[in-house]
C-alpha cells in the first residue's frame, strides 16, 4: 500500500511539473523523487498530529523522554506536550532541549506528578493551564521494577511500589483522561497508548510481581478497548522486549555494575526504537488502531530470558541467531549433549530439567513441531537453555 501511495505521488509530481515547464527527465527520477515521496508520507503523519495535546508519563528518562522528543520532531509546527514525572528539574531541562531543537512550534509543559499518588492524578487535569486541558493523546509510560526476590521473600514495600505505579497509576491516569476524551465529538475521541512489556505475556523467575503488573496492564487494555468500541477513542499497547534504560539500575537499587551485566554481549533496543513505534501508532489515520505491538531486539525471542549473547566462545552471526529462533530443531545428538554440559557448567539445575525435557521430547516425538516453532498457543514453548541463559538466570538469583 505504501509503494502504491509513493508511486501515485511520483506520477502526480511528474505530470504537474511537466505541465508547468519543460525540464530534463533526470530531475524527476531516481533518488530525488524517492526522497520527496518519503518526506510527503512523513508530512502526512505530521499533519495528523498537528494541533494535538499529548501527555507522556514517566517522561524524565528512557522511553518517556525519547517519546516526547519524537513527538516534537515529527510534528514541530503545532503541538502541545505535557511531560510528567517526579523529577521536575529534569523535565524542565528536557523542555529546554526540545525548544532548542524544534523551535517555538512545540509548546512543552513540564508537570511534577507521581502517578502512584491518586490525589495527584485527580488534580492533574484541573490544575493544568486551560490551553493544555484538552488532551488528545495519553501515553501511559510510567512504570518500574524493584528487586529480583522470589515469591515468599518479596519485600512488601516493593510489591506496593510496583502495584501502585504500574497498575493503579496507569488506571487512574486513563480514567482522568477519559473524562476529557468522552466529551469530544459525538461519541468521544482520543488515544490511549499503554506501554506494556514482554513480561506481561510470559512470567520469569525473580520478576513475579513486575510480570503480574504488566499482565494487568495487558488485560485492562483489552477490556477497555471493548468497552470503548462504540466511540472514536483508540486504545493501543506497545510491548517492548529488552530495552536499555534506567530500568535495570532501578531494579538493582542503583547498582550500575549489576545493571550493565544485563546488557552484556547483546544489542538491546533503545528508547528511541520504542518512541518511534509510539508516535507511529498515534500518527495513524483515525480509523487505524495499532491495537497490540510486540517489539524485540534481534537477539531475543518469545520469553524475557531467551537471549542470544556474544562472548569469546560464541561467535555472533545472523545464522547463529537464526538457529536460536528455530529452537535448535536441527541439532544432532552430539550437539544436544554438548548443550547439556553447558547447563551443568553454569550450575543451573532448573534449566537442566527443562533441557532434559526438551531433549526427551525430540527423541520420543510426542509433541507436534508447532510446539517448538511458536505457531501453537495451546502449549508452552520450551526452548533449550544456552550457556548465557543459565548465566543470566544465575546472576539474577544471586
Amino acid at each position: 500500500m505504501t509503494t502504491r501511495y509513493a508511486d501515485t505521488i511520483l506520477h502526480t509530481l511528474r505530470v504537474t511539473t511537466t505541465s508547468l515547464r519543460p525540464c530534463k527527465p533526470s530531475y524527476l527520477s531516481g533518488p530525488f523523487l524517492s526522497q520527496l515521496a518519503l518526506r510527503t508520507m512523513s508530512s502526512a503523519m505530521s499533519k495528523r498530529l498537528e494541533g494535538k495535546t499529548v501527555v507522556v508519563t514517566g517522561a524524565s528518562s528512557g522511553i518517556g523522554k525519547a517519546t516526547a522528543v519524537e513527538f516534537a520532531r515529527t510534528s514541530p509546527k503545532n503541538l502541545k506536550l505535557i511531560l510528567t514525572a517526579r523529577r521536575i528539574d529534569t523535565l524542565k531541562q528536557i523542555a529546554e532541549e526540545i525548544k532548542k531543537e524544534v523551535g517555538e512550534g512545540v509548546k512543552v509543559l513540564p508537570v511534577q506528578l507521581d502517578v502512584s499518588k491518586p490525589e495527584q492524578v485527580r488534580n492533574f487535569i484541573p490544575n493544568l493551564p486551560k490551553e493544555f486541558q484538552e488532551i488528545d493523546v495519553l501515553v501511559n509510560n510510567a512504570g518500574l521494577v524493584k528487586g529480583v526476590d522470589k515469591a515468599g521473600d518479596i519485600k512488601e514495600e516493593d510489591i506496593e511500589t510496583m502495584m501502585l505505579t504500574n497498575v493503579n497509576g496507569l488506571i487512574n491516569m486513563t480514567q482522568a483522561c477519559l473524562q476529557v476524551f468522552r466529551k469530544r465529538g459525538e461519541s468521544g475521541q482520543g488515544d490511549i497508548i499503554n506501554i506494556g512489556s514482554i513480561a506481561g505475556r510470559m512470567g520469569y523467575p525473580g520478576g513475579s510481581i513486575y510480570c503480574a503488573t504488566k499482565a494487568a496492564v495487558r488485560t485492562f487494555t483489552e477490556a477497555i478497548r471493548m468497552e470503548l468500541i462504540a466511540t472514536r477513542i483508540r486504545v493501543m499497547e506497545i510491548d517492548p522486549g529488552q530495552v536499555e534504560t534506567e530500568f535495570s539500575v532501578v531494579r538493582f537499587g542503583g547498582d550500575k555494575a549489576k545493571a550493565d551485566k544485563v546488557y552484556e554481549g547483546v544489542t538491546p533496543l533503545t528508547p528511541d526504537d520504542i518512541a518511534e513505534t509510539v508516535v507511529f501508532a498515534a500518527g495513524r489515520p483515525e480509523n487505524v488502531v495499532i491495537a497490540d505491538m510486540l517489539v524485540y531486539p534481534n537477539h531475543q525471542v518469545r520469553t524475557p530470558f531467551y537471549l542470544h549473547r556474544c562472548d569469546g566462545a560464541d561467535e555472533c552471526t545472523r545464522e547463529r541467531r537464526r538457529s536460536c529462533i528455530d529452537g535448535h530443531r536441527s541439532e544432532t545428538d552430539a550437539e544436544l549433549g554438548s548443550r547439556d554440559g553447558h547447563a551443568q557448567e553454569a550450575g543451573c539445575p532448573e534449566l537442566e530439567d527443562v533441557d532434559a525435557m526438551y531433549s526427551e521430547s525430540l527423541h520420543t516425538k510426542q509433541w507436534p513441531s508447532s510446539y517448538f516453532d511458536g505457531s501453537s498457543s495451546s502449549f508452552p514453548v520450551v526452548f533449550r537453555p544456552s550457556r548465557s541463559l543459565c548465566a543470566l538466570a544465575t546472576s539474577l538469583s544471586a
